[in-house]
């Protein structure tokens, strides 16, 4: 058996005690006492907080709410860029070729396109990576692909940011990772 001490108002676990090394008399209070299988569990899953009313373990996140939300806005902000520089998929070839998409990459985009004439350009498909002829319209149709795909990954990642702006507490901010269907 271990206890656990707690803030009263927060719940928040502020240390464990075992009463083969404290008298139990010595032990704060508030306080909940815990099998060892649960302290265990508690150990391994890092639970931090205390529910005086139902007498469970969670794990909880401290932050202040509009820490959470700053910190959570700036996840997604990474998140968006990282999806952005994986590279998109473009038809302008007649099918679905995949084409780079990091900053010198679409540097490159752009000039090949300002060229007004065909050039060779590299794209993939099935996994080969070579330079294909593109004319100036399938350059300006790339380059539109990568612009939608672009704009669509920061539409989604503003409207994420814009749901962690109205979120009320800490577990709704939590709840709203990239995958959060909008």
């Amino acid at each position: 058996m271990k206890y656990a001490h707690y803030a009263p108002t927060t719940g928040q676990l502020l240390g464990w005690y075992a009463p083969d090394l404290f008298k139990v008399e010595d032990i704060p209070v508030p306080h909940l006492v815990v099998t060892d299988a649960e302290w265990q569990e508690a150990l391994t899953l890092s639970f931090n907080k205390v529910d005086a009313v139902t007498k469970t373990l969670s794990k909880y996140d401290f932050r202040e709410l509009s820490t959470l939300k700053e910190d959570r806005s700036l996840s997604l902000d990474s998140k968006c860029s990282f999806e952005i520089l994986k590279g998109f998929t473009s038809e302008a070839l007649g099918v679905s070729h995949f084409y780079p998409s990091k900053l010198e990459d679409q540097l490159n985009l752009m000039a090949a396109k300002a060229l007004g004439v065909s050039v060779g350009f590299a794209c993939e498909i099935d996994g080969i990576w070579l330079k294909r002829e593109h004319t100036a319209e399938q350059l300006t149709q790339v380059a539109m692909d990568g612009a939608f795909h672009k704009i669509a990954l920061i539409q989604k990642k503003d409207a994420l940011v814009d749901l962690i702006n109205a979120a009320t507490s800490n577990a709704e901010v939590l709840a709203i990772t990239w995958d959060t269907q909008i």
